[in-house]
């Protein structure tokens, strides 16, 4: 029961568009933002980073439009 976040592809991807991070490793990206956002939030912020990935912010397709992050966004 350690909290810790999950980095797969939906959070390498948008936390490198947010510049958040420009590592591709796994391990240093998690390391990184454990630094930047408060323990309590990494497994919550993890779930809605994936599901924000897996419905808003797709790889081929985003849909800037509907993104709520389009305002902190570079890319958006």
């Amino acid at each position: 029961n350690i909290p810790s976040m999950v980095i797969d592809t939906h959070m390498i991807r948008i936390m490198n568009l947010l510049g958040l991070t420009t590592a591709k490793d796994p391990k240093k990206i998690e390391l990184e933002l454990m630094k930047i956002f408060n323990k309590k939030h990494w497994v919550r912020l993890t779930h809605m980073i994936i599901d924000h990935g897996r419905a808003v912010c797709i790889a081929r397709r985003p849909q800037c439009d509907k993104c709520i992050l389009s305002d902190i966004c570079p890319s958006s």
